[in-house]
């Protein structure tokens, strides 16, 4: 059971490494873009009608208020019986033996239709890029148990799991900022590349900020800002640096249509020296609210 089920249904939206592409559609499905759709549906309806369309911004005259909110409240009524994003739950698998290979697991329950999800991906740290054949994702169109889908995700990736051996070195999560957490935005955070006490590592320190973008079309209609990232190393080892890890000149179409930005984790090893993986949550309005989904930045002190 979809909303508009005369539309094409768009690829799962998951997370990815920023500077890859994706395949995040701009089409009202779970995940997908509906403020935008149903703008230009009400458009299209109006036209029909002969009735001026809904400005972009400011009020509508005070003669078609009424008629466009009563319309619009009851596609949304039908669309989304609640306003609520959802936010993928993070599940770190781990490094392969030499380090060279960070692999994660994203899932939840997509916002309007309920179906279960479970992304897995494999990134290749040195060339900042997915493993062939990646990443895995697993959605099925009805209200499955999530730790079904989560157990089919697991099968298709066994094969990787295996050559790599990512789980004998399973990391250890030394920044973890969800974002129920209220005193803290996640854009700067100070922390040691170990988990031990007391500390007997130097401190390091990540610095995330927020660029804004001129909006794409299917992203007009939204409210808030239509930003990408910036994400720079300040501290390494107790040694003050000026490191840019990641920054975005475009933002990539796969984010949908993002808004917000937060340092979400930093991922290291007690098992062997790694490239630490910062985990960027990505905001992007959703079929009922805000999305919120994983993409991994390698924390390379000489950049990347």
């Amino acid at each position: 059971m979809r909303p508009f089920s005369s539309l094409p249904t768009p690829l799962c939206p998951a997370g990815h490494l920023p500077l890859k592409g994706g395949d995040r559609q701009g089409a009202c499905s779970p995940g997908g873009n509906c403020r935008a759709l149903l703008h230009s549906f009400l458009v299209r309806w109006a036209e029909r009608r002969h009735i001026q369309s809904p400005p972009l911004r400011g009020r509508c005259p005070a003669g078609q208020r009424g008629v466009f909110f009563a319309f619009a409240v009851s596609l949304l009524v039908y669309m989304s019986p609640a306003i609520a994003g959802d936010t993928a739950s993070l599940n770190v698998l781990g490094y392969s033996p030499d380090g060279k290979v960070f692999a994660f697991e994203e899932y939840g329950f997509f916002d309007g239709s309920g179906f279960p999800y479970s992304n897995i991906y494999f990134i290749d740290i040195e060339k900042d890029a997915f493993l062939p054949g990646t990443p895995i994702r697993i959605r099925v169109d009805e209200e499955l148990p999530l730790p079904k889908i989560r157990s089919m995700s697991r099968t298709k990736a066994a094969a990787l799991i295996d050559k790599y051996k990512v789980e004998e070195n399973p990391g250890v999560i030394v920044v973890y900022n969800p974002p129920s957490e209220l005193d803290s935005r996640g854009h700067k955070v100070r922390f040691h590349s170990y988990v031990s006490a007391p500390p007997y590592s130097h401190t390091n320190t990540l610095v995330l900020t927020e660029r804004k973008f001129p909006p794409t079309e299917s992203c007009l209609n939204m409210t808030g800002e239509y930003t990408g990232f910036t994400l720079k190393l300040t501290e390494y080892q107790g040694t003050a640096v000026d490191t840019v890890l990641h920054e975005d000149t475009t933002v990539p179409a796969s984010r949908s249509c993002p808004n917000a930005y937060s340092i979400g984790a930093v991922i290291s090893s007690e098992v062997r020296e790694v490239t630490m993986m910062a985990m960027i949550l990505v905001d992007s309005f959703g079929f009922e609210g805000n999305d919120r989904r994983w993409i991994a930045v390698p924390v390379n002190p000489y950049g990347p």
